[in-house]
């Protein structure tokens, strides 16, 4: 029996930010749709919502950036925890970062953004095939930040993002040894409500059929 590898899954998920929680649900449906021999984890800054709105192993999106953050955390009150997913992270072999607009910084700060890249380096340094899923590039407005997008992201096995002006900027950002492909928003592929459940929205919230179409728009 083939053995399964274990890809974890890293963006910003378990935070109550419902475009997030579509792209998440919409990764992983087209994950399971290609039938791999892998089992699934994700970090999430809520594992328990992730895990019971997903159907999907969950850890806290703790992973360390530094010899200080892991021993503040491997000594800590949540220790238990950290430990949980620094052995998701020992046993990953494919990391996915994604999806949505994770590649970015401010005028006067790249904090986030390093963050993010010094995960990414880490993972690859430790054996890891990364994969960067339908990423969103932008704004970079320091030349700090783009010097380490190209250091990191050229040591990546994949690149997939959600637009053209990602893609331009990617390119003008000098990375160019993974396959960088152009794809969508993973959230428009998102499949639509079942009739019964629409029905019972719209009895919900008392709206009046008619023979007319309706359109409705969730902003």
């Amino acid at each position: 029996m083939q053995k399964k590898e274990l890809i974890s899954i890293l963006g910003y998920f378990g935070h109550a930010n419902i475009g997030d929680e579509a792209i998440l649900s919409c990764m992983l449906t087209r994950l399971r749709e290609l039938d791999l021999p892998a089992d699934y984890v994700v970090y999430s800054g809520n594992p328990e919502e992730t895990s019971r709105s997903h159907h999907v192993p969950a850890v806290a999106n703790i992973l360390p950036t530094s010899i200080k953050s892991f021993l503040i955390r491997a000594l800590g009150r949540n220790r238990k925890n950290f430990f949980k997913t620094l052995k998701v992270y020992r046993e990953t072999s494919i990391f996915i970062v994604g999806g949505g607009g994770l590649f970015y910084d401010h005028p006067d700060s790249n904090y986030y953004l390093l963050e993010l890249l010094t995960k990414i380096k880490r993972a690859v340094k430790h054996g890891k095939k990364v994969i960067l899923f339908g990423v969103g590039f932008g704004p970079v407005h320091l030349e700090h930040s783009r010097r380490a997008l190209k250091d990191v992201l050229n040591r990546v096995a994949l690149i997939t993002v959600r637009d053209e002006e990602s893609r331009r900027l990617v390119e003008e950002l000098g990375i160019t040894e993974p396959e960088i492909h152009t794809t969508a928003d993973f959230v428009y592929f998102l499949k639509p409500s079942p009739p019964e459940k629409i029905e019972k929205i719209i009895s919900t919230e008392k709206l009046a059929l008619s023979s007319r179409p309706r359109i409705g728009l969730c902003l």
